[in-house]
């Protein structure tokens, strides 16, 4: 007789049936309770085998929701940027399989997300992640047809506690700037600063990405680092992160020193890359944290981090006349403009209350 019954109560039954295996070679394991005699559960086994090994029996009877995560991190995922792949392998280890991994796909309903997403005790930023990796699962299952819909829907959360973005004041820059010699560090607060760079963008820019002779810079990638891989370079974050920046001349002009500077160290051609270590080797973004906390401290000033410096550009920015905020969103790399409004909020609706102002003082003329 293929498969097994086994008995679970007066004329109850567990039918269980080996088909078929799966995308790692594990053999297909399928249930199905029936109420019966010994007799007729025989036959109900003998029919449900037939129904497994032709394919009527949708396979996420047997599937677990751990299961259809790691499929969808294994088949699913050519998509994800590294960075984006290490978040969601992280998010599905961690949160997904011990939580959830051990319950039927086919059973999963859309009480039991909202019970799982209401559980996490964490930021109600750091739920959504989850909640979306969670979806892309689900999702991924709904594309090969393993449910019939997904229970990621109308889900309820956390409310967000926005909170303004950290950044350096007119006083503290001019102290920064006015007590920063060394040439390396000097060009970390420019690039940052005056050109509103990413960490990441800042330790992935290359020699040949910078124009002396036209005063610009290009972003064409990023370097970033893992425990698994160590330093990688990867595309920027968004398509629209791709750009060309113009410089002051006097960012320009710090960073031929720099350039000129590295000609002349220990290790001048050990690598491209426009920050490096001491020993020459391409900085990371733990790197250019590190020595900055420590420059700051040593003068004076509270270390906001790197990413400050990025919000102290758009904020004087903001405050230029004639600059309008579809050139700002540019210049950050952000894909849409209400990307930077929902970031900047704060200021931008100063620039709105200096509107109403005029408004009121056309009316009163």
């Amino acid at each position: 007789m293929p498969g097994t019954k086994t008995k679970r109560g007066k004329n109850q039954w567990q039918l269980q049936v080996t088909c078929g295996t799966d995308l790692n070679g594990k053999p297909l394991r399928y249930t199905k309770t029936f109420h019966g005699t010994a007799r007729e559960a025989n036959a109900e086994l003998s029919k449900f085998y037939s129904a497994c090994s032709q394919g009527k029996v949708n396979r996420a009877s047997a599937m677990t929701i751990s299961q259809a995560a790691y499929e969808y991190l294994k088949e699913g995922t050519a998509h994800l940027k590294k960075s984006s792949y290490a978040r969601t392998e992280s998010i599905i280890r961690v949160w997904i399989v011990p939580n959830i991994g051990k319950k039927k796909l086919n059973n999963f309903k859309r009480s039991d997300v909202q019970k799982f997403i209401n559980s996490i005790d964490k930021s109600p930023k750091t739920v959504r992640c989850i909640y979306s990796v969670l979806s892309a699962v689900c999702r991924y299952a709904l594309d090969m047809q393993y449910i019939e819909d997904t229970p990621c829907k109308m889900i309820r959360f956390p409310k967000l506690n926005k909170k303004e973005s950290l950044y350096y004041t007119d006083d503290e820059i001019k102290q920064i700037l006015s007590h920063t010699e060394d040439l390396r560090l000097k060009a970390i607060i420019y690039l940052a600063f005056f050109g509103g760079l990413r960490s990441s963008e800042i330790c992935g820019l290359e020699w040949d990405c910078i124009h002396f002779d036209s005063n610009y810079i290009e972003i064409k990638q990023i370097l970033m680092e893992s425990k698994g891989e160590g330093q990688y370079i990867d595309t920027p974050k968004t398509e629209s992160s791709k750009r060309s920046i113009a410089m002051p001349q006097e960012v320009m002009d710090t960073l031929q020193e720099l350039f000129n500077e590295q000609l002349h160290t220990e290790y001048p051609h050990i690598c491209n890359s426009v920050i490096r270590r001491d020993i020459g080797s391409p900085a990371t973004g733990n790197y250019l944290r590190n020595i900055l906390k420590i420059h700051l401290k040593n003068i004076g000033v509270e270390y906001k981090g790197v990413h400050a410096f990025r919000h102290s550009h758009t904020s004087v920015l903001s405050s230029l006349d004639g600059i309008e905020l579809k050139q700002i969103s540019e210049r950050l790399g952000h894909s849409q403009l209400s990307t930077t409004l929902n970031i900047y909020t704060h200021l931008f609706k100063n620039k709105d209350d200096i509107i109403v102002d005029k408004l009121s003082d056309y009316l009163k003329n």
